[in-house]
């Protein structure tokens, strides 16, 4: 991967495997005959690198920032759906500035990538209680 010889045998065996595992991965075998290579693709499907605390605590007026930390490949489009309003944030990066009443409530992170036509998502929740 990336040019650089990881192996020489038959058989590639990735273990923990994370972001960085993804990508194009090739198999050249040659002998006096010649030479030839196959290549593959190895996905890695959306996580959530850091989990989210169960709640936030927050008093009216305060700013709050909450992050969502999710990975793979190819990188996921990250997101915040507000569960009561189904409002959604497209971004990693949830903020109150300052938090107003009626913005309690539960919202989850949505980590998502589109891999050979199919979705696959990662998502945690947390809630913020007022």
């Amino acid at each position: 991967m990336n040019g650089n010889i990881i192996g020489n045998d038959s058989m590639l065996e990735v273990m923990d495997i994370d972001a960085s595992s993804g990508g194009v991965y090739t198999c050249i075998v040659s002998n006096a005959a010649g030479s030839d290579s196959a290549s593959t693709t190895l996905y890695v499907a959306p996580y959530i690198v850091t989990p989210l605390e169960e709640q936030t605590l927050t008093t009216n007026g305060s700013n709050v920032n909450i992050s969502c930390d999710a990975d793979g490949f190819p990188s996921p489009t990250v997101s915040w759906v507000d569960m009561t309003n189904a409002e959604v944030v497209s971004t990693s990066l949830l903020e109150f500035s300052p938090v107003m009443f009626g913005d309690e409530g539960l919202y989850r992170c949505m980590a998502t990538a589109e891999i050979n036509n199919m979705n696959f998502n990662a998502t945690d929740d947390i809630i913020l209680v007022g």
